[in-house]
């Protein structure tokens, strides 16, 4: 039999006790879908301002109720392209190390994901508690940008070959093909 793939619909990951089965989420209107476990649930904003203190208003936060790793989005009214991705991706190799001390970029590259290109980062960061994980990456949806980022800790890196594939599943539904 063979393996299933992150795309199918009974695909599951298991990690430290507890298993994620993935699905198509939508957000935007239903304009935008990405793949996420279908335990991930919307916090509040009154933890979100906690848990997340420099979210934007907009902004929208997943997780686990494990915590043990996490997804965000915010849509902006920039308008997004490839040439944006690009030079998003320079800029971010430049500002990224510079927001705090013991930034680390370990990729940072425009991909051509599952539906549509995006600019990926992969980097790790100190948090309040501990060394973070980040996965950030920048695409669209109706000709307007999308940044997501995917964080866990540093101990769990092994979750970050899945972080990019969820990352890589983002797909614009605006889009007539």
């Amino acid at each position: 039999m063979a393996a299933l793939s992150f795309y199918d619909d009974d695909y599951e990951f298991a990690f430290r006790g507890h298993s994620y089965r993935f699905k198509e989420r939508l957000f935007y209107d239903d304009k935008f879908s990405v793949r996420l476990p279908e335990s991930f649930a919307l916090m509040p904003d009154s933890v979100k301002e906690i848990y997340l203190p420099g979210s934007k208003p907009g902004q929208l936060l997943l997780t686990d109720d494990a915590g043990q790793f996490s997804f965000s989005l915010l849509r902006a009214d920039d308008p997004v392209d490839a040439e944006i991705l690009a030079k998003q991706v320079e800029i971010c190799k430049l500002v990224l190390p510079k927001m705090a001390a013991g930034v680390h970029i370990y990729e940072a590259s425009v991909l051509t994901g599952c539906y549509q290109q995006l600019a990926y980062f992969e980097y790790i960061s100190d948090g309040l508690l501990e060394r973070m994980y980040n996965c950030m990456f920048l695409t669209g949806v109706s000709g307007h940008m999308v940044w997501g980022t995917i964080s866990f800790s540093y101990g769990n890196r092994k979750l970050k070959s899945l972080a990019k594939e969820i990352a890589c599943s983002c797909h614009d539904l605006s889009i007539v093909e």
